[in-house]
């Protein structure tokens, strides 16, 4: 566990079930070459809905997810993630948007509190209405937060 996860109010119980029961059976998909359904299992695990299926979706939609798949085809096969260092990430001073919906899991929602609290230059919107899917589940409020983060932080960044 990293230590984002240590530190912050995570119940590890919960990080050890999502990571038996989503990231592992997601990975297992992936190695076999079944990326749709390592997707749909690792969707569905994050958003509490066993049964979701990419069928369920837009044809755009499902694109889109299966264009940004190959990071989360690295995390879940990987066995090492790459520990991150506190006192690098402390460091840096760039603005840094961190989103949570309020029906994330709480667990992400812990690591997106920690992550905040350590990053010095860092803002924490919450999504109302999402999970953490939240681009797709209310993209017109998550591009409402973003332009509004990138209006306040354009000459900074």
């Amino acid at each position: 566990m990293s230590f984002l996860a240590k530190n912050s109010n995570i119940n590890e119980r919960a990080y050890e079930r999502f990571t038996q029961k989503t990231i592992k059976p997601a990975a297992r998909y992936f190695k076999a070459g079944q990326d749709a359904r390592g997707l749909e299992v690792f969707i569905g695990g994050v958003n509490a809905n066993p049964d979701f299926r990419l069928s369920q979706l837009p044809s755009s939609e499902k694109e889109i997810w299966m264009d940004n798949i190959l990071e989360l085809k690295g995390h879940s096969i990987s066995e090492y993630y790459g520990e991150l260092n506190q006192s690098e990430l402390g460091e840096l001073d760039i603005p840094t948007l961190i989103f949570v919906g309020d029906q994330s899991p709480k667990w992400l929602t812990a690591l997106s509190v920690e992550l905040h609290r350590i990053l010095p230059n860092s803002s924490l919107d919450t999504l109302v209405g999402s999970s953490h899917g939240l681009y797709f589940q209310q993209p017109d409020q998550a591009n409402k937060v973003m332009r509004a983060f990138l209006e306040l932080h354009q000459d900074g960044m």
